[in-house]
């Protein structure tokens, strides 16, 4: 608590406050590279993207006019939707869905364009904190609702690398666009296939 009050000092010219803290919620849309389409003869699984969010707090930390540092701490849901297609003898609609969440932490250096707007990039490291595949559907009028942990098929940690944009408002609310990319295989499926995590996000966020 000490360091804090006093790097906070530290950081303030003339009554400025260079370091703002703030709160944010925004929406997921992710997908797992690696998995690809496979229908034969009109069966088989294809795959989509998975809707999730993310919630947490940050620190923007201003350098100069232009130039800042943004940590951030966020719990967020990740992963891959799949439909099922069956042969026609079959009668089945049947979904999978692939859920992993994880605490992300990031630290992005930002680039203000004009007083309001900047763009943002930096590392993440995102620690896994569940993971479950779950069914819905029906087949041959049995109705289907699975969930099962894949913890054991998931590795531990992501390192990927966020780019984006954001605005902010003078009343403090600010939004922000981004796209993350994962460098780490996050699932242990097949020794010849490297499953990456890719999360396109929309958020909304307000600093004190």
């Amino acid at each position: 608590m000490i360091v804090v009050v006093v790097i906070s000092t530290t950081l303030s010219v003339n009554g400025q406050e260079l370091i703002r803290y703030g709160v944010k919620l925004g929406y997921n849309l992710s997908s797992i590279s690696g998995f690809e389409n496979n229908v034969t003869n009109g069966e088989g699984i294809t795959y989509a993207s998975l809707s999730g969010y993310s919630i947490g707090g940050f620190a923007e930390i201003s350098f100069t006019d232009e130039l800042s540092v943004q940590p951030e701490l966020l719990y967020s849901t990740k992963g891959n939707s799949s439909k099922y297609i069956f042969p026609s003898d079959v009668e089945g609609d049947l979904e999978g869905d692939i859920k992993l969440a994880y605490v992300d932490v990031s630290v992005l250096g930002k680039y203000y364009l004009t007083q309001d707007l900047s763009f943002e990039l930096g590392p993440q490291l995102s620690f896994l904190t569940s993971a479950k595949y779950h069914t819905k559907g029906e087949i041959d009028g049995k109705e289907e609702d699975n969930s099962s942990n894949i913890r054991e098929q998931s590795k531990s940690v992501d390192i990927g690398l966020n780019i984006g944009a954001s605005y902010k408002f003078d009343f403090g609310l600010n939004l922000g666009l981004r796209y993350g990319i994962g460098f780490s295989d996050v699932l242990e499926l097949y020794d010849n296939v490297k499953y990456t995590n890719r999360v396109f996000g929309l958020s909304t966020g307000y600093a004190f």
